[in-house]
């Protein structure tokens, strides 16, 4: 009896330790990316990360093989919530933390302080009663929007200063809708933590949210329903460039009770 009930605490306190960072399935299984039939509809896909997350790294490269599978119609973007533990950087490296970023976890992906990472949101919707999807989830999450039709269309301008979001209104459809403007950051070397308790000093971080490119604040800007066409122009600073390159990401939403479902997304590298 006393050797049970020793097994039994050792795999309660075992699952706690690992209770802060999602783990996959036996040897590291991806699933595999198949291609959707092509639609006007692109997808986004929110990955909720921080450098501290030794499972992450296995996120990031399901993320890029779904993108890759996929002819570029998926777009990624990573998020690292300052109210989650693992994605303070401490003394090791750049701090990719933003508020904005907390609070889409928590009022549109539902998440909260104690949310484990990596976990990831496709298209701002619910696939099995969650917002929130294990990375083992993504592919087959992401091939069920690519295969609907948008009702908008996005075309995107910018340069290091400013840029232009132009929306079509492709179907004369009358959803109260709303635009996501973000500023990303590509190809940051800098280290994060793996499995084995390693560090890696020269990894690449991908698509790292720096900030919300919206003239107001908030999440989003209401813009109500769109006849024809509407157009939408910001102004910004880009912060000092530690990547390769910035990117701009602009989504339309559906705005609806507490919810707001991407219904196109759109992206514009700046050199």
């Amino acid at each position: 009896m006393k050797k049970i009930i020793y097994n039994l605490s050792l795999c309660l306190a075992v699952a706690f330790i690992l209770a802060g960072c999602n783990t996959i399935g036996k040897d590291d299984r991806f699933i595999e990316t198949k291609k959707a039939e092509a639609t006007n509809k692109k997808v986004l896909l929110v990955d909720f990360t921080g450098w501290k997350c030794i499972n992450c790294p296995n996120a990031a490269e399901t993320a890029a093989q779904i993108v890759a599978g996929n002819d570029e119609r998926v777009i990624v973007v990573s998020m690292h919530p300052d109210i989650v533990s693992f994605t303070d950087p401490g003394k090791n490296g750049p701090d990719f933390r933003s508020a904005y970023a907390s609070e889409y976890l928590t009022k549109i992906a539902g998440g909260s302080a104690t949310t484990s990472l990596p976990t990831g949101m496709i298209d701002n919707v619910m696939f099995g009663g969650s917002f929130l999807q294990d990375f083992e989830n993504w592919s087959s999450c992401v091939g069920q929007r690519l295969v609907l039709s948008s009702d908008y269309d996005i075309e995107l301008t910018s340069d290091t200063a400013k840029c232009n979001v132009k929306i079509n209104n492709l179907n004369a459809a009358t959803d109260n809708v709303g635009l996501m403007l973000w500023l990303l950051e590509d190809s940051i070397v800098a280290p994060q933590s793996a499995k084995g308790g390693k560090s890696i000093p020269d990894y690449t971080h991908r698509h790292v949210f720096r900030k919300s490119l919206l003239v107001e604040e908030g999440l989003y800007k209401e813009l109500g329903q769109i006849e024809g066409s509407m157009d939408y122009n910001a102004e910004f600073e880009l912060p000092e460039m530690i990547g390769e390159h910035f990117i701009v990401v602009a989504a339309v939403v559906r705005l609806s009770g507490e919810t707001c479902e991407v219904l196109q997304v759109e992206e514009k590298i700046i050199k």
